[in-house]
């Protein structure tokens, strides 16, 4: 009963975060996942990262490349190649047209926790007061702007974004340059482009440790359940796993599909751990007949 006390709390929350419009909704759901951290390790996917300037494509790619090499070394986390998401998501129904839940729908299938997208939206000149009072300068920095974004598969929803500038500051001779149609020089943008690499590695383990780890069904066979818990998540054999039901569906005003978790409907004990799923036995079934079908949620106990 406190599970599902817990549960209609939480869809609670969610409802009521959508009378505040989108953002006032991803402000509810950023605050339900600060609070949540299992220590578990979780699956994270990097999408391609793009830019709005076609010339900064190049530094996009950079950067992602940068970004997937440094959360590969973090303890935390499995990084799972985009490759794999790709397939998925040709798998989805053509039902679903919103490519936001044709990743989460592929998402599920893979066991994702989060899925991290990246964009660079300008590179330009800013000046600023520096110094102490009485000794300051105007002084230029040329800074890289990006979004970041980080879509959590267990609800759907967008749990965390933000926009965030590295800078460095240059000459004034260089910034009249810049100023008259001359490129930056490219050790300067290599250097922010690895500002931003470092600044998202930061950004993104605080983001994901905060959330709850999540597995999924994939197959059931009788009592026999086929999980994407694997030994890459950090689960050993005969630990307790809580299945939930589906809940409501939800699409808010700004269109995005909010899955609001179920009731639980039965216990799992790992019996057989493979590198990325595991089969798990039925212990206890709160309905009957019992219904499990894939995609449903898995929380570990």
């Amino acid at each position: 009963m406190r599970r599902r006390a817990w549960w209609g709390g939480l869809a609670l929350v969610l409802i009521l975060g959508l009378l505040g419009a989108g953002c006032g909704l991803t402000r509810s759901v950023e605050e339900y996942f600060s609070a949540q951290d299992s220590g578990l390790r979780k699956r994270l996917v990097v999408v391609p990262f793009t830019s709005g300037l076609a010339k900064l494509a190049p530094r996009a790619r950079a950067w992602e490349r940068g970004t997937r090499r440094e959360l590969a070394r973090e303890g935390g986390l499995v990084l799972v190649d985009y490759s794999r998401l790709a397939a998925a998501m040709q798998r989805v129904p053509d039902r679903v047209k919103d490519r936001q839940q044709r990743m989460v729908w592929a998402g599920r299938s893979l066991g994702l926790n989060a899925i991290l997208h990246g964009q660079i939206t300008d590179l330009s000149l800013h000046r600023r007061l520096t110094g102490i009072w009485g000794f300051r300068d105007n002084t230029p920095f040329l800074g890289l702007e990006v979004d970041l974004s980080l879509l959590d598969t267990a609800s759907g929803t967008v749990i965390a974004r933000q926009s965030h500038r590295a800078e460095v500051e240059i000459s004034d001779v260089l910034a009249q340059g810049i100023r008259m149609g001359s490129p930056p020089p490219a050790k300067l943008v290599d250097e922010l482009v690895a500002k931003q690499v470092k600044h998202t590695r930061r950004w993104v383990v605080r983001a994901v440790a905060s959330q709850p780890w999540a597995g999924f069904v994939l197959k059931v066979k009788g009592k026999r359940v086929l999980t994407t818990v694997g030994r890459d998540t950090g689960l050993p054999l005969g630990a307790m796993l809580t299945v939930y039901g589906w809940g409501e569906r939800i699409r808010t005003g700004a269109g995005t599909l909010i899955h609001l978790p179920g009731a639980p409907v039965a216990t799992l004990r790992l019996d057989q751990l493979g590198p990325r799923t595991a089969w798990a036995t039925v212990v206890d079934a709160r309905e009957k007949p019992l219904r499990l079908l894939p995609g449903m949620l898995i929380r570990a106990r």
